[in-house]
Order: structure tokens, then sequence, then C-alpha cells
């Protein structure tokens, strides 16, 4: 996976700090997702097919995903994160 700072070129945990508690996570191909206590959803890791969203192909540390409705839970895959809201919408961020 992506380094998250200059400290972790190693195989030692790296404690990854947010904002709130987190309360499920995700893996992907290359990418990894974090969902806060908030229903805010956290992506990072590789985003070469826009898993991601709208950001830079790498990302290396949690960037929220911008949605206008809080999200209840998220599934990862190789090329793809979605996202299902609580009021029962999916949002997918993938190649097009």
């Amino acid at each position: 996976m992506l380094e998250y700072n200059d400290d972790c070129d190693s195989n030692v945990p790296v404690r990854i700090e947010f904002p709130c508690p987190v309360t499920a996570i995700d893996l992907g191909g290359n990418h990894c997702s974090a969902l806060s206590e908030k229903g805010e959803l956290y992506l990072w890791g590789y985003n070469n097919e826009d898993q991601l969203g709208p950001y830079p192909r790498v990302q290396d540390h949690p960037r929220v995903l911008t949605l206008s409705e809080k999200v209840e839970k998220a599934a990862l895959g190789c090329f793809h994160s979605a996202a299902l809201t609580t009021g029962g919408h999916l949002f997918l961020c993938c190649h097009k």
C-alpha cells in the first residue's frame, strides 16, 4: 500500500489520525476507506481509475469524499468505491 508519511517506510503499523471515531473500514485493490461516526467517508490510496473521486492520482492521506448526504456503508473493489447513504442513495466512484 502507500506510504502514509515519511516515517512509514517499514513493516511497523502506523496510526492514522481522524477528526472523529471511525466505525468501519474497507480495502480495495490499491485504496482504503474509513467511515466516521459522523457519516463521512474518507478515502486514500491510488486513484488511477477515479475510485477516490475527483482527486489527484495518489492520495497518501485520507480525504473526505464530498457527498450531499451522510454515508451509512461503503464497499471498495479493485477499481471502484461505493457509498450507501442514510437516505438510501448509492454513489459510485469509478472510471467512466
